[in-house]
């Protein structure tokens, strides 16, 4: 199958005063962009159509305009058109064995069918494509401002319901735990309170016991000291006693020596 990759044509189509009618195609470029060896399409001519038929063949070159080219080389290579891709000769040689044969020749509603076939085809997997990629971008859409206007919204609800419940939570452990501090203060309270009153008990009776102690003791020091000053008395007037015998033993012995 030989085909350009761009072939530029032209339909021309008009109503003759005759029953006879054709459409005339002319191929206005016949070279090929991608390679030397592919020859243009060569419509086969003379192909009778009947007055009914021009609009509708019109119809499809139109259609045929909007499809890329790769599109119209595929419909044109399904069976009952193929031929019409064929070069002039072989063409003309495809004909007359059509002719011989007593083939029926192709009609311009059977070129449509197959048309309208790959159109439809060509638009649904378009119109797939276009639904999956608006559908995407709508909900890539809709996730983003769900993100910008609801995520806030319920990262603070959360925030702030969590918040909540740590501070109960928090107030109770407070509650409870001054509950305990409070009866900890009251009972080592308690314990002081006892141990002062005990301390205090104690303290008065080794107060007591050394007020005892000190009395006696002060008792029998007043007694000492009352024998001892008794002796100191006693040995003062002995000894001044004494010191008056020595003074007048003295005095006489003097008086005597004298005389």
């Amino acid at each position: 199958m030989n085909t350009p990759t761009r072939v530029h044509r032209s339909i021309e189509i008009s109503t003759p005063s005759t029953s006879d009618m054709s459409l005339q195609d002319q191929t206005l470029s016949a070279r090929c962009q991608s390679s030397a060896l592919i020859r243009p399409t060569v419509f086969t001519r003379g192909a009778r159509l009947e007055s009914g038929d021009i609009p509708m063949a019109k119809h499809v070159w139109e259609m045929t305009e909007m499809l890329p080219n790769s599109l119209v080389r595929g419909i044109l290579d399904a069976p009952g058109v193929h031929s019409l891709l064929a070069a002039q000769q072989q063409a003309e040689q495809t004909e007359i064995q059509s002719t011989q044969s007593g083939s029926r020749k192709v009609t311009a509603t059977e070129v449509e069918r197959i048309v309208r076939k790959s159109v439809d085809k060509h638009v649904d997997e378009r119109l797939e494509q276009k639904i999956k990629v608006t559908f995407k971008s709508l909900v890539r859409e809709r996730v983003d401002r769900l993100i910008q206007d609801q995520l806030p919204l319920a990262a603070d609800s959360v925030l702030h319901g969590a918040t909540e419940g740590y501070r109960d939570q928090f107030y109770g452990d407070c509650k409870m735990n001054e509950a305990s501090l409070l009866e900890m203060v009251d009972e080592g309270r308690t314990q002081v309170q006892d141990t002062i009153n005990d301390c205090i008990a104690e303290m008065n009776d080794t107060i007591q016991n050394q007020i005892g102690e000190l009395e006696s003791w002060s008792g029998e020091l007043s007694t000492s000291i009352g024998e001892q000053l008794a002796r100191l008395g006693y040995w003062s007037d002995k000894f001044a006693r004494s010191s008056a015998s020595d003074r007048y033993a003295k005095k006489s012995m003097s008086r005597c020596k004298s005389i």
